[in-house]
């Protein structure tokens, strides 16, 4: 590569990383939602890592824990599952570098009213995942371009 070639490229390197970004965003998104699904269900946390909290007393006494477990359902802790159309209807979206999580149940403004919108997201550890994948994508996509 020519020197010409090399300013030209190193020009265009932030166009081209806000293109690495968004296609390693799109790359690893189900992978994402799937992460954020597993925090949820096996350790009933959101993206700031704080659980959802215990059933309450009344939850417990109409034996809405005991229902999940005939279901086949985790039943120790609040995992924002019990049909499994919330968790079944989450998604994501890719825009300028930025992954958004979402979900299109009809239940889903009720869950972010009583548990926030950090139910949507990924805790630290599965973060961390996202980011080496992303990463790992990104300098790949790199060795592609300054050849």
């Amino acid at each position: 590569m020519d020197a010409k070639t090399l300013s030209a490229k190193i020009r265009g390197l932030p166009t081209f990383l806000d293109g690495a970004v968004d296609s390693g965003l799109k790359a690893f998104g189900a992978e994402a939602v799937d992460l954020n699904i597993a925090q949820m269900e096996k350790s009933g946390q959101d993206s700031r890592g704080i659980e959802f909290g215990d059933y309450s007393d009344l939850s417990k006494e109409i034996g809405y824990p005991e229902e999940k477990a005939s279901m086949g359902k985790e039943d120790r802790f609040i995992n924002l599952n019990f049909t499994g159309d919330f968790h079944s209807s989450m998604d994501f979206s890719v825009s300028k570098g930025a992954m958004n999580i979402f979900a299109k149940d009809d239940k889903t403004d009720l869950l972010i009213k009583k548990y926030g919108a950090d139910i949507f997201g990924l805790n630290d550890a599965n973060f961390d995942v996202m980011f080496d994948d992303i990463f790992d994508h990104i300098v790949r996509e790199l060795r592609t371009y300054f050849v």
